[in-house]
């Protein structure tokens, strides 16, 4: 958990911002962040996973 939360605090997120978003807002900030990452991992050869 910590390791999570310090994952999120490196991006700009506070702790009140944590705890104050809701389940869509979550999911819209970590897709925001997360599907660039994702797209340059596929462009340098990675594959996806289906889990």
């Amino acid at each position: 958990m910590k390791q999570t939360y310090l994952d999120f605090t490196s991006l700009g997120y506070t702790p009140r911002d944590l705890l104050q978003l809701n389940r869509e807002r979550f999911l819209a900030a970590y897709q925001q962040t997360f599907s660039p990452l994702f797209q340059i991992a596929q462009n340098m050869g990675y594959e996806v996973w289906n889990v």
